[in-house]
């Protein structure tokens, strides 16, 4: 059997055996990549660490860990609370993105184009640093906006009366952080809908909100059900606003149990083993969820409503009600991003943390971002490097993983197309801990605690989507070029670098620039792999944070949402396309 499908009239055993070879390489390469970190969690969560570290000489192995887990009370609890954080958080997301994308795409509301950039946009800001702003505007005793409604309405108390350090104001950050994302998820659906069943609906005596109902929703069930799932799966994974708001308002969930057995307060040893058992029960959890989200996507064919016949998708006349919708986009927008920006930029401007006013607008000053900058140089040049490096990486392997997987009839390419979307199920903070084991080992001992341990990392946990992207792009390009090309004699290597990846450019450009707005904004991997060497900006505002430098903190958020900002610029046209061509 030929390794390499349609390239006919090809019979060179030499080139047949190269090719394997190369594909041996990129399988040994990926699975060291995915595999063995994920492989040292499984092994670890099986051994007693307490006072040891992982694979130490004589470490026992033992069940404990697991009869730990399962026979305690406080595994109950953290289920608990972790469902539901994610269930609700998702009905806050999928409730506005859904109202939004069917705004935006589906009637006449005013400034739609506005609207669909301005709902975007909160991507930009990390999540971490939402949460971080949300803090200075609600915290109970000092939040800003606390202090304004305590002094319009000579409330007596001293705290509240809103408090974002509740489960309710987790729920609601994350909400509002996941609604951009689910929003371009449903968006290509509300776009491409046949809108003849929906006036077909009206025709018949239903009025709008009846058509909705029992026409509009039903036909999204697969966009909805695989949006659901890919953000129940962030929402189990979601480790910023749990780390900042829930810890403080004592609601522990899973990823924030496992940084917990990490890195446990009061000078306390971590206890590996039971962070690694844990890390395998939210991994086998993940996996359950990405099974179920690629089987919901397998089945859109079912709800097929764009056939042979033509069809003009028309907006729907929202009457008198139009500009009232475009209002409630600006109220998100202000939620989203207004607030959380405002109070980040004018804490960074004033000389202390103070309720915003007139008068202290004379105050502004450049000092703390001068500090900020000076004590960040470190970390905003690994940022750099971490941005350019972790993309560049997985967009090479992705390329040449793609070919095989769409090109090749090698034994195993369906099991490489399974590993290298694995990651995308794993949660980072899980991931950031198979690192730290690696790291502890001969394998990854020499680079433990630099920069490339991090780049490593993030190249491992973003594999996905490059690869899927360019997936997508070779099964585009019909295999008579490539063939072609061998029949004149050119190499399998130079066909692959003339012919494949010239074709595939735009994908590869799309999987490397949001991979690089992924890692400019990750927390959780580099929190996990943190040393004086490899600091980044993000962690370096968590640093910031923890030892109470306010403005710091602020100035160097608004400096990572400038450089965030800047790849989505460049990212733009990417999502735009993406979101009008899926």
């Amino acid at each position: 059997m030929h390794v390499l499908t349609g390239w006919r009239g090809l019979r060179s055993s030499s080139l047949a055996a190269g090719v394997g070879v190369i594909f041996l390489l990129l399988a040994g390469l990926i699975l060291s990549l995915v595999g063995a970190p994920l492989l040292t969690v499984l092994i670890s969560g099986f051994q007693s660490t307490v006072d040891k570290q992982p694979f130490e000489h004589r470490v026992l192995f033992t069940l404990e860990n697991y009869r730990v887990i399962f026979s305690t009370p406080r595994m109950l609890e953290l289920a608990t609370n972790t469902f539901a954080f994610a269930i609700i958080s998702i009905l806050i997301s999928m409730s506005l993105a859904t109202l939004f994308a069917w705004l935006v795409e589906r009637t006449n509301m005013p400034g739609s184009n506005l609207a669909f950039t301005l709902i975007i946009i909160p991507m930009i800001i990390p999540g971490m640093v939402t949460a971080l702003a949300w803090v200075l505007l609600l915290a109970p005793r000092t939040g800003i906006l606390n202090e304004i409604l305590r002094d319009i309405f000579s409330l007596g108390a001293e705290v509240g009366p809103l408090n974002i350090y509740t489960f309710w104001g987790m729920c609601f950050l994350q909400g509002i952080i996941q609604t951009p994302t689910v929003f371009l998820l449903l968006l290509p659906m509300f776009r491409s809908m046949d809108p003849s069943l929906e006036e077909a609906s009206r025709v018949s005596g239903a009025n709008l909100m009846s058509t909705m109902r029992r026409v509009t929703l039903p036909l999204t069930y697969p966009a909805m059900t695989a949006a659901l799932l890919y953000i129940f799966i962030s929402a189990i994974e979601s480790f910023d606003v749990p780390l900042i708001i829930g810890i403080n308002a004592r609601v522990p969930v899973f990823t924030t149990q496992v940084y917990m057995y990490m890195y446990p307060p009061g000078g306390k040893l971590p206890n590996y083993g039971m962070a690694s058992a844990f890390g395998t029960v939210v991994i086998t959890i993940a996996i359950l969820l990405m099974y179920l989200y690629t089987r919901s996507t397998r089945r859109a064919e079912e709800f097929v409503t764009i056939t042979g016949k033509g069809y003009r998708p028309a907006p729907i006349d929202l009457g008198r009600w139009r500009y009232m919708a475009f209002a409630v986009v600006m109220v998100y927008v202000l939620i989203a991003i207004g607030l959380p920006f405002f109070i980040l930029l004018w804490n960074s401007l004033v000389n202390f943390v103070q309720v915003p006013s007139i008068e202290a607008v004379s105050d502004f000053s450049l000092r703390w971002y001068k500090a900020a900058f000076m004590g960040a140089s470190k970390a905003i040049s690994n940022t750099v490097i971490l941005t350019v490096m972790s993309p560049t990486i997985a967009t090479l392997i992705a390329a040449v993983a793609s070919w095989f997987i769409v090109r090749s009839r090698m034994p195993g390419r369906r099991i490489l197309d399974m590993v290298t979307f694995l990651p995308h199920s794993i949660p980072g903070i899980i991931f950031g801990m198979a690192f730290m084991f690696l790291g502890l080992t001969v394998l990854l001992g020499p680079i433990y605690g630099t920069i490339w341990i991090l780049v490593l990392a993030l190249t491992a946990k973003s594999l996905a989507f490059p690869t899927r992207v360019m997936v997508a792009a070779n099964l585009q390009i019909h295999k008579e070029l490539e063939e072609m090309a061998l029949m004149c004699g050119s190499s399998w290597g130079r066909t692959l670098r003339h012919i494949n990846l010239p074709l595939i450019t735009p994908a590869a450009f799309s999987g490397w620039i949001l991979v690089a707005l992924l890692a400019a904004k990750e927390l959780t991997i580099c929190l996990m792999l943190f040393s004086p060497s490899n600091v980044v900006i993000a962690t370096r505002i968590w640093n910031y944070w923890e030892i109470g430098a306010v403005s710091e903190t602020c100035a160097l958020s608004v400096m990572l949402i400038a450089f965030v900002a800047a790849l989505f610029l460049v990212a733009r046209p990417i999502i735009l396309k993406r979101a009008s061509t899926h």
